[in-house]
């Protein structure tokens, strides 16, 4: 995601609500910051690649908590819920 200066609520630099609400999901608390500065989103039409794993390097990653341990719905709802927002696929 790309987001120009300006484009993000203020409320972006609150590290603790941040640190509550998604601190193993920046991604998700970049959008839902967009989405209350009102910023239009679209999806790209070029869809990035996969990134290349380091070998040895995955014994503990994001992936495994946000995905494997269904984290990234978790702290979505926590975001839609404290900034009453409706998250779209």
């Amino acid at each position: 995601m790309l987001f120009p200066p300006g484009s993000l609520d203020d409320r972006v630099l609150d590290r603790d609500t941040y640190m509550r609400l998604s601190p193993n999901a920046d991604d998700l608390w970049y959008k839902a910051m967009a989405m209350l500065k009102g910023t239009a989103m679209r999806k790209s039409r070029y869809p990035y690649p996969a990134p290349i794993p380091i070998i040895g390097s995955q014994g503990v990653s994001l992936q495994k908590k946000n995905i494997g341990e269904d984290q990234n719905r978790v702290q979505l709802l926590a975001l839609a819920e404290e900034y009453d927002l409706t998250f779209e696929e």
